[in-house]
């Protein structure tokens, strides 16, 4: 059985937009989700198939994108997380 594993957008919620869209969400971005990661290792474990989607991550992808004025955060994420799910 599949799971997808979601960790919140906490970069997202930076009040500062020209603080979010720079080092803040890059370092969020850079940094694992160790609980999710974790749960995902013991779900595993069980025989378990877990995807992870960090929506930092995502953010900060979606920060750097081109198109960004043209598609907004959650339809990006939605687009980009959890395909196969």
């Amino acid at each position: 059985m599949k799971v997808c594993l979601i960790s919140a957008p906490t970069a997202s919620q930076l009040e500062n937009p020209a603080v979010g869209e720079t080092d803040a969400a890059r370092m969020m971005g850079e940094l694992a989700p160790v609980g999710i990661l974790s749960l995902a290792a013991v779900l595993e474990a069980r025989g378990l198939q877990p995807e992870v989607v960090d929506l930092n991550r995502v953010y900060y992808s979606w920060s750097q994108d081109s198109n960004r004025d043209k598609t907004d955060f959650c339809s990006f994420a939605g687009a980009y997380a959890c395909v196969d799910c």
